[in-house]
């Protein structure tokens, strides 16, 4: 891959040299920290029970906990998972093939769009990021969004550069098919349609014909993914997305103009431009002052470039305007910008580097990618000293776990709680969010069949004679529901007699999982 890219193949060794540093640095972190296994956490496991308990046709209407996801992606995983099982690795697999893309493919870029040192400058802050590690390693369709958008902007570059009917097709397709994988690549899409449309008006004319081909494909075929899937999805959470500090915040606050801008600095110094490293209260300044200083640097030299990158966020900035998809908040939400923060940050910090009385522009460049490959390394460290996002993730995977593996033959687990709106006596761990979503998937991984939710008197009288448990299961923030589970406990101990029981702590607030050993009741 890297031999293939003409701008790169004429750099010299040290460059190459760099550049097979970089990627394979970050390469093998990404390996590590898919290869670790990490428990899935919450969000996670909201993606992953829908895609366990849907099916094919399912995944194409509303999904469960207001998730949003496109169907390329539900369909891609759900395929994985029949074919590989629904282990961590297997569900997270595709995430994982979509970020190593990434790292080729905006290798690809940066050499392009910029000159050599400056884009190994890019490629070294691309490759010492974080958030494009972490995504392509759950099971969230983020690292697809990176993709996708390393995909069209190359596509859009290539027809610049020679605007050939096959050039063309890819662009077309890129756009028309993007939309179906990655929802924010319509930004990315759209944004370099209307720049080119209005370079065609301005300048090129040239531009206008097949700009109005590839964005009417492109509107077409969002109008019919929305049709089919997006609107049920939204339809499923969107009353509760728009609630969520995670997208109401990052909405312009037009109702409120002196908000403006301490909004307009929140943003931009938060995690949206968290690279390499960064977060909110202004954790990202400095990456988004070299960002504005690269984008003054590149606008000198190629301004169509420019405002190709700058493109998707105005678009964001507008769909913001209307609460239909959120501006900055996070850097999960926004890793379809992330190429265009990573390339003009790099250009920032190069002129800056130029700027500066001192060592030499090469000695400078080293310094830069040395930095960059310490922190890959101190990541990697990171996450084989710490596998998990929170101790309670992985204690409740070895719970079960180790509730499967002493299971005997025939043995069902009952338990205290449904996920559905028309359970009746006991609660609806739906309610429950992302505690009780973790829990449900590595029940449903590792205990299968044998698995009874709040099961009414016809499922229990189907149960009693056989080996059985009762699993209750204790929010670290919801109220038990205490009447409730004496009400249950009763119907269960006309079949059942209760035997030893084990608490399993969670730590994570008053998190846990009580385990009653069950015995039929014989009749005499």
């Amino acid at each position: 891959m890297v031999t293939r890219i003409p701008e790169l193949s004429k750099a010299g060794g040290e460059t190459m040299g760099l550049v097979v540093v970089l990627v394979g640095m970050n390469v093998l972190w990404r390996t590590v920290r898919y290869a670790l296994g990490f428990p899935l956490f919450g969000d996670e496991a909201f993606v992953a029970n829908s895609i366990l308990v849907m099916g094919w046709q399912g995944l194409s209407g509303g999904l469960e906990h207001y998730q949003i996801v496109p169907l390329f992606y539900l369909w891609g995983t759900l395929l994985v998972s029949k074919i590989a099982g629904s282990s961590e690795w297997a569900l997270r697999l595709l995430s994982y093939g979509a970020g190593v893309a990434a790292v080729l493919l905006f290798l690809k870029l940066a050499f392009q769009i910029l000159p050599r040192k400056t884009a190994l400058i890019s490629l070294a802050i691309f490759c010492a990021s974080y958030y494009p590690v972490r995504h392509a390693a759950e099971v969230k369709p983020y690292s697809f969004d990176l993709l996708v958008s390393l995909i069209i902007t190359l596509a859009v570059l290539g027809f610049i550069k020679s605007p050939s009917p096959r050039a063309l097709a890819w662009w077309a397709i890129a756009c028309s098919l993007g939309v179906w994988a990655s929802y924010p690549s319509i930004f990315v899409a759209g944004g370099a349609c209307l720049v080119l449309g209005v370079y065609g008006l301005v300048k090129e004319p040239r531009y206008l014909r097949p700009v109005s081909l590839v964005g009417l494909l492109m509107l077409v075929s969002f109008g019919l993914m929305y049709a089919s899937v997006g609107s049920a999805q939204r339809a499923a959470g969107v009353e509760v997305l728009i609630n969520l500090d995670l997208w109401s915040s990052t909405f312009p606050p037009w109702s409120e103009p002196s908000r403006f801008g301490d909004w307009f600095v929140h943003t931009h110094l938060g995690k949206m431009f968290a690279y390499p490293n960064g977060g909110n209260n202004g954790g990202s300044t400095l990456t988004f002052a070299l960002f504005c200083l690269g984008v003054w640097a590149l606008w000198r030299h190629d301004r169509l470039k420019t405002l190709l990158l700058l493109s998707p966020f105005s678009l964001m900035f507008v769909a913001a305007s209307v609460e239909a998809y959120p501006y900055g908040g996070s850097a999960r939400v926004a890793q379809h910008v992330a190429p265009a923060i990573c390339l003009l940050a790099g250009a920032g910090l190069a002129r800056l580097m130029r700027i500066a009385p001192g060592a030499s522009l090469e000695k400078r460049v080293l310094a830069v990618v040395g930095f960059c490959v310490v922190l890959i390394l101190g990541g990697i460290a990171r996450d084989v000293r710490k596998p998990y996002k929170e101790l309670a993730d992985k204690v409740n995977r070895q719970v079960v776990a180790e509730l499967a593996a002493q299971a005997v033959a025939d043995e069902q687990w009952i338990v205290f709680g449904a996920f559905g709106k028309n359970q009746q006596g006991v609660p609806d761990l739906y309610d429950w969010a992302g505690s009780a979503a973790r829990l449900r998937y590595y029940l449903l991984r590792d205990a299968g069949r044998r698995l009874h939710w709040g099961p009414g008197d016809a499922e229990m009288e189907k149960i009693a004679g056989k080996p059985a448990r009762l699993l209750v299961y204790r929010h670290p923030y919801v109220p038990f529901p205490r009447t409730k589970y004496e009400e249950f406990l009763q119907r269960v101990q006309t079949k059942f007699n209760l035997g030893g029981s084990r608490e399993y702590p969670f730590q994570e607030g008053a998190e846990s999982l009580i385990v009653y050993d069950l015995e039929t009741i014989r009749k005499k």
